[in-house]
């Protein structure tokens, strides 16, 4: 089952940046639930699964919810958002950091287990998910902390999550924030052998973006460690 995961090489640990993507004031504002009642209905899913959320929490976190839900359109008259595009399993994440502004506990297990390792291409597909739906409503500070969960898991696992790539390029716009990450993982990461032995996991997309990345390299340069901050959102907008 390696073709699921690929080993990584050298992984260089984050180290804090300069900051220069992450924001100087971050909100401190805390919902009062002044009107507890007040509640949102979430449709996810293409099964339309119900979830019910206060809806202060949510207009607290997202400033397009938060318009969507006070508007004159279907959203704001129905006090309901349909998300066919997501998964239950996203959503059920995006709903505790709504609450509690941290993702659960996530446990790495670093065996080659075939069962483990189908285990953790769905934990990693279901965090592509959130960064995407933290994406849709303009929450950077999850997209932050799903790109510091991802990291956390690579480098505990020593394993880039390869067997997700495909899903990961046909579910980002191109140059987003996720993409880049990936690929900076790739680059300084992962074996030479990987390119040649795992060829069919690379989209065409990608391996034209690993090639201009590393064609971009000057003669003789190194690369430095991953800098997780470096792919941070930026927080002043959300």
């Amino acid at each position: 089952m390696l073709e699921n995961k690929l080993p990584t090489g050298d992984l260089q640990k984050s180290r804090r940046s300069d900051g220069r993507h992450t924001s100087k004031k971050e909100k401190k504002e805390v919902p009062d639930f002044s009107d507890p009642t007040a509640l949102v209905t979430f449709l996810v899913g293409a099964d339309s699964t119900k979830f019910m959320i206060h809806k202060e929490v949510v207009c607290l976190h997202s400033d397009v919810l938060g318009t969507a839900f006070n508007s004159e359109f279907t959203e704001g008259q129905t006090q309901t958002y349909r998300l066919e595009d997501t998964s239950e399993s996203a959503f059920r994440l995006f709903m505790q950091w709504l609450y509690c502004q941290r993702l659960p506990i996530i446990q790495v297990l670093s065996h080659l287990d075939p069962e483990i390792l189908s285990q953790e291409w769905t934990l990693d597909k279901t965090l592509i998910d959130l960064w995407v739906l933290a994406d849709k409503f303009l929450i950077p500070r999850l997209q932050n902390l799903v790109i510091e969960t991802m990291q956390r898991k690579v480098e505990s696992s020593h394993l880039v999550p390869a067997y997700t790539f495909k899903y990961l390029y046909e579910n980002t716009a191109e140059h987003s924030l996720l993409r880049r990450y990936i690929i900076g993982l790739c680059v300084v990461s992962a074996y030479p052998s990987v390119y040649a032995e795992h060829m069919n996991i690379f989209p065409h997309d990608m391996l034209v973006d690993i090639a201009v990345k590393l064609a971009s390299r000057e003669q003789g340069f190194v690369w430095p460690e991953l800098v997780v901050e470096d792919f941070h959102a930026n927080t002043d907008i959300g």
